[in-house]
Protein backbone atom coordinates (compact mmCIF):
# COMPACT_ATOMS: atom_id res chain seq x y z
CA UNK A 1 0.00 0.00 0.00
CA UNK A 2 1.50 3.28 -0.95
CA UNK A 3 2.12 5.56 1.71
CA UNK A 4 0.22 9.26 0.41
CA UNK A 5 2.28 10.85 3.54
CA UNK A 6 5.76 10.03 2.09
CA UNK A 7 4.87 10.28 -1.12
CA UNK A 8 3.89 13.59 -0.50
CA UNK A 9 6.85 14.58 1.38
CA UNK A 10 8.89 13.07 -1.43
CA UNK A 11 7.49 14.96 -4.24
CA UNK A 12 7.76 18.47 -2.66
CA UNK A 13 11.36 17.97 -1.81
CA UNK A 14 12.18 16.91 -5.00
CA UNK A 15 10.42 20.16 -6.56
CA UNK A 16 12.01 22.59 -4.58
CA UNK A 17 15.24 20.43 -5.87
CA UNK A 18 14.29 20.86 -9.17
CA UNK A 19 13.47 24.82 -8.84
CA UNK A 20 16.87 25.36 -7.13
CA UNK A 21 18.46 23.90 -10.14
CA UNK A 22 16.46 25.60 -12.29
CA UNK A 23 17.37 29.03 -10.94
CA UNK A 24 21.06 28.29 -10.28
CA UNK A 25 21.22 27.13 -14.16
CA UNK A 26 19.36 30.39 -15.63
CA UNK A 27 22.58 31.70 -17.30
CA UNK A 28 23.06 28.71 -19.05
CA UNK A 29 20.04 28.37 -21.10
CA UNK A 30 19.91 27.55 -24.54
CA UNK A 31 17.11 26.53 -26.97
CA UNK A 32 17.92 22.74 -28.31
CA UNK A 33 14.38 22.22 -29.51
CA UNK A 34 11.70 24.05 -31.84
CA UNK A 35 8.47 22.44 -31.44
CA UNK A 36 6.53 25.14 -33.47
CA UNK A 37 6.93 28.78 -34.00
CA UNK A 38 6.92 29.82 -30.57
CA UNK A 39 6.64 26.40 -28.37
CA UNK A 40 10.27 25.78 -27.34
CA UNK A 41 12.39 23.26 -25.15
CA UNK A 42 15.57 24.01 -23.21
CA UNK A 43 18.86 22.36 -22.07
CA UNK A 44 17.11 23.21 -18.87
CA UNK A 45 14.05 21.42 -19.14
CA UNK A 46 15.82 18.41 -19.95
CA UNK A 47 17.97 18.61 -17.23
CA UNK A 48 15.71 19.19 -14.84
CA UNK A 49 13.86 16.41 -16.13
CA UNK A 50 16.14 13.75 -15.94
CA UNK A 51 16.88 14.58 -12.51
CA UNK A 52 13.65 14.13 -12.20
CA UNK A 53 13.00 10.64 -13.80
CA UNK A 54 16.45 9.48 -11.39
CA UNK A 55 14.96 10.55 -8.20
CA UNK A 56 11.56 9.07 -8.72
CA UNK A 57 13.05 5.78 -10.41
CA UNK A 58 15.28 5.64 -6.97
CA UNK A 59 12.69 5.64 -4.94
CA UNK A 60 9.82 4.19 -7.08
CA UNK A 61 10.83 2.03 -9.27
CA UNK A 62 8.21 0.26 -10.29
CA UNK A 63 6.08 3.52 -10.96
CA UNK A 64 4.99 4.83 -14.51
CA UNK A 65 5.89 7.97 -15.49
CA UNK A 66 4.62 10.70 -17.46
CA UNK A 67 6.88 13.46 -18.48
CA UNK A 68 6.93 16.66 -20.06
CA UNK A 69 9.55 15.95 -23.02
CA UNK A 70 10.09 12.40 -22.37
CA UNK A 71 6.80 11.20 -22.91
CA UNK A 72 5.08 7.98 -21.13
CA UNK A 73 8.03 5.60 -18.98
CA UNK A 74 5.36 2.29 -18.82
CA UNK A 75 6.00 -0.04 -15.82
CA UNK A 76 2.64 -1.29 -16.11
CA UNK A 77 1.79 0.19 -12.77
CA UNK A 78 -1.62 1.45 -11.31
CA UNK A 79 0.51 4.62 -10.44
CA UNK A 80 1.90 7.62 -12.96
CA UNK A 81 4.13 10.17 -11.85
CA UNK A 82 3.19 13.35 -14.05
CA UNK A 83 5.97 16.11 -14.61
CA UNK A 84 6.24 19.47 -15.77
CA UNK A 85 9.97 20.30 -15.43
CA UNK A 86 9.34 23.96 -16.06
CA UNK A 87 6.16 24.72 -16.95
CA UNK A 88 6.15 28.10 -18.34
CA UNK A 89 9.39 27.78 -20.36
CA UNK A 90 8.31 30.38 -22.55
CA UNK A 91 8.40 32.84 -19.46
CA UNK A 92 11.93 31.32 -17.97
CA UNK A 93 13.22 32.16 -21.86
CA UNK A 94 12.45 35.90 -21.53
CA UNK A 95 13.81 35.70 -18.29
CA UNK A 96 10.42 36.57 -16.53
CA UNK A 97 10.05 34.98 -13.01
CA UNK A 98 6.15 33.47 -13.98
CA UNK A 99 6.70 29.52 -14.50
CA UNK A 100 7.29 26.94 -11.89
CA UNK A 101 8.01 23.09 -11.47
CA UNK A 102 4.90 20.93 -11.32
CA UNK A 103 4.50 17.57 -9.98
CA UNK A 104 1.45 15.07 -9.32
CA UNK A 105 0.98 11.01 -8.70
CA UNK A 106 -2.10 9.66 -10.28
CA UNK A 107 -3.81 6.53 -10.72
CA UNK A 108 -6.46 6.43 -13.77
CA UNK A 109 -9.55 7.28 -11.68
CA UNK A 110 -7.70 9.57 -9.11
CA UNK A 111 -5.26 12.65 -8.37
CA UNK A 112 -3.33 11.61 -5.34
CA UNK A 113 -1.11 13.84 -4.61
CA UNK A 114 0.63 17.23 -6.16
CA UNK A 115 3.21 19.40 -5.29
CA UNK A 116 4.03 22.66 -7.56
CA UNK A 117 7.48 24.61 -6.56
CA UNK A 118 7.62 28.36 -8.02
CA UNK A 119 11.24 28.84 -7.53
CA UNK A 120 11.10 32.52 -8.10
CA UNK A 121 8.99 33.25 -5.08
CA UNK A 122 10.08 30.45 -3.72
CA UNK A 123 6.21 29.00 -3.00
CA UNK A 124 5.61 25.78 -2.45
CA UNK A 125 2.10 24.76 -2.95
CA UNK A 126 1.42 20.82 -2.16
CA UNK A 127 -1.74 18.46 -0.78
CA UNK A 128 -2.67 14.89 -1.16
CA UNK A 129 -5.65 12.98 -0.83
CA UNK A 130 -5.78 12.84 2.75
CA UNK A 131 -4.54 16.27 3.76
CA UNK A 132 -5.33 20.19 3.61
CA UNK A 133 -3.73 22.19 1.22
CA UNK A 134 -0.09 23.38 2.45
CA UNK A 135 1.16 26.37 1.12
CA UNK A 136 5.39 26.30 2.19
CA UNK A 137 4.06 24.44 5.57
CA UNK A 138 1.04 26.43 6.45
CA UNK A 139 -2.30 24.87 6.01
CA UNK A 140 -4.55 27.10 3.81
CA UNK A 141 -8.25 27.56 2.77
CA UNK A 142 -9.91 29.16 0.20
CA UNK A 143 -11.55 32.63 0.58
CA UNK A 144 -14.93 32.95 2.55
CA UNK A 145 -15.89 35.93 -0.09
CA UNK A 146 -19.75 35.14 -1.17
CA UNK A 147 -20.48 37.65 -3.54
CA UNK A 148 -19.05 37.54 -6.98
CA UNK A 149 -19.21 41.37 -7.12
CA UNK A 150 -16.75 41.53 -4.45
CA UNK A 151 -14.31 38.86 -6.07
CA UNK A 152 -10.87 38.08 -7.75
CA UNK A 153 -11.72 35.88 -10.82
CA UNK A 154 -8.83 34.90 -12.93
CA UNK A 155 -9.07 32.95 -16.14
CA UNK A 156 -7.20 31.53 -19.13
CA UNK A 157 -7.49 33.83 -22.56
CA UNK A 158 -8.20 32.50 -25.75
CA UNK A 159 -5.34 32.51 -28.39
CA UNK A 160 -4.70 32.52 -32.16
CA UNK A 161 -5.42 28.95 -31.89
CA UNK A 162 -9.04 29.03 -31.86
CA UNK A 163 -11.39 29.11 -34.18
CA UNK A 164 -13.01 32.87 -34.63
CA UNK A 165 -16.17 31.66 -33.41
CA UNK A 166 -15.11 30.88 -29.83
CA UNK A 167 -12.47 33.33 -29.67
CA UNK A 168 -16.01 35.69 -29.75
CA UNK A 169 -18.02 33.32 -28.21
CA UNK A 170 -15.18 33.40 -25.16
CA UNK A 171 -14.59 37.09 -25.26
CA UNK A 172 -18.47 37.72 -24.84
CA UNK A 173 -18.19 35.68 -21.72
CA UNK A 174 -15.34 36.91 -20.42
CA UNK A 175 -16.93 40.79 -20.36
CA UNK A 176 -19.84 39.63 -18.58
CA UNK A 177 -17.38 37.97 -15.78
CA UNK A 178 -15.67 41.51 -15.98
CA UNK A 179 -19.16 43.24 -15.45
CA UNK A 180 -19.85 40.83 -12.18
CA UNK A 181 -17.33 40.38 -10.65
CA UNK A 182 -14.83 42.88 -8.62
CA UNK A 183 -11.92 41.96 -10.77
CA UNK A 184 -11.43 39.81 -13.79
CA UNK A 185 -7.57 39.04 -14.39
CA UNK A 186 -6.30 36.80 -17.24
CA UNK A 187 -3.44 34.79 -17.13
CA UNK A 188 -1.65 31.56 -19.12
CA UNK A 189 -0.38 30.41 -15.24
CA UNK A 190 -2.85 28.04 -14.30
CA UNK A 191 -1.59 25.69 -11.53
CA UNK A 192 -0.58 28.88 -9.79
CA UNK A 193 -3.65 30.25 -10.75
CA UNK A 194 -5.67 27.32 -8.97
CA UNK A 195 -3.23 27.32 -6.39
CA UNK A 196 -4.18 31.13 -5.34
CA UNK A 197 -7.94 30.30 -5.64
CA UNK A 198 -7.13 26.96 -2.64
CA UNK A 199 -4.86 29.51 -0.89
CA UNK A 200 -7.57 32.19 -0.58
CA UNK A 201 -6.16 35.01 -2.43
CA UNK A 202 -8.36 34.92 -4.85
CA UNK A 203 -12.43 33.53 -4.77
CA UNK A 204 -12.68 32.01 -8.60
CA UNK A 205 -10.65 30.69 -11.83
CA UNK A 206 -11.97 29.77 -15.14
CA UNK A 207 -10.77 28.25 -18.40
CA UNK A 208 -13.54 28.07 -21.48
CA UNK A 209 -12.92 25.48 -24.38
CA UNK A 210 -10.27 23.93 -21.92
CA UNK A 211 -8.70 21.19 -24.30
CA UNK A 212 -7.32 23.73 -26.97
CA UNK A 213 -4.94 24.99 -24.62
CA UNK A 214 -4.20 22.92 -21.70
CA UNK A 215 -2.88 19.79 -21.11
CA UNK A 216 -4.08 17.76 -18.17
CA UNK A 217 -1.05 17.64 -16.26
CA UNK A 218 -0.74 21.52 -16.66
CA UNK A 219 -3.97 21.74 -13.95
CA UNK A 220 -4.33 18.01 -12.36
CA UNK A 221 -1.96 19.18 -9.06
CA UNK A 222 -4.26 22.63 -9.35
CA UNK A 223 -7.54 20.66 -9.39
CA UNK A 224 -6.57 18.74 -5.84
CA UNK A 225 -5.49 21.98 -4.42
CA UNK A 226 -8.74 23.70 -4.89
CA UNK A 227 -11.24 20.24 -3.67
CA UNK A 228 -8.37 19.78 -0.52
CA UNK A 229 -9.18 23.50 0.63
CA UNK A 230 -12.74 23.25 1.03
CA UNK A 231 -13.23 24.89 -2.33
CA UNK A 232 -15.58 23.57 -5.64
CA UNK A 233 -14.19 22.20 -9.20
CA UNK A 234 -17.07 21.55 -11.65
CA UNK A 235 -17.32 21.60 -15.62
CA UNK A 236 -18.52 25.22 -17.18
CA UNK A 237 -22.33 23.48 -16.86
CA UNK A 238 -20.72 22.50 -13.59
CA UNK A 239 -20.91 18.73 -13.30
CA UNK A 240 -17.50 16.85 -12.39
CA UNK A 241 -14.55 16.47 -14.48
CA UNK A 242 -14.27 13.03 -15.38
CA UNK A 243 -11.56 10.90 -17.43
CA UNK A 244 -9.41 14.06 -17.43
CA UNK A 245 -12.07 15.39 -19.81
CA UNK A 246 -11.22 19.11 -20.22
CA UNK A 247 -13.23 19.69 -23.27
CA UNK A 248 -16.45 21.68 -21.23
CA UNK A 249 -14.09 24.11 -19.85
CA UNK A 250 -12.53 24.47 -16.26
CA UNK A 251 -14.78 26.44 -13.09
CA UNK A 252 -12.41 26.13 -9.70
CA UNK A 253 -14.00 28.49 -7.04
CA UNK A 254 -14.15 28.93 -3.28
CA UNK A 255 -17.57 27.16 -3.72
CA UNK A 256 -19.22 30.11 -2.42
CA UNK A 257 -19.66 31.84 -5.40
CA UNK A 258 -19.61 28.71 -7.84
CA UNK A 259 -22.87 29.12 -8.66
CA UNK A 260 -23.15 32.81 -9.30
CA UNK A 261 -19.85 31.92 -11.59
CA UNK A 262 -21.61 29.53 -13.54
CA UNK A 263 -24.80 31.65 -13.76
CA UNK A 264 -23.19 34.20 -15.36
CA UNK A 265 -20.85 31.72 -17.79
CA UNK A 266 -24.00 30.16 -18.97
CA UNK A 267 -25.86 32.83 -19.49
CA UNK A 268 -23.23 34.40 -22.36
CA UNK A 269 -22.43 30.89 -24.37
Amino acid sequence: MLNLKTALKFSEKLAIKLGKYILDNRSRIKVVEQKDLVDICTNIDKEVEQIAIDEITKIYPDHNIHSEEVGFIDKKSDYTWYLDPIDGTKEFMRNMPIYQTIITLETDSQILLGSVFQPTWRELFSANQNSGLYHNEKLKKVSNQKDINKSIIYYHPPNNKFPVDLFWEDTKTLGELSLASYRLRGDSNDVIDLSWVASGAIEGYISLHTDLMIKWHDVSGGLLFVERAGGKVTDIYGKPIVNRDLSKGIVASNGKIHEQLLEVINRSV
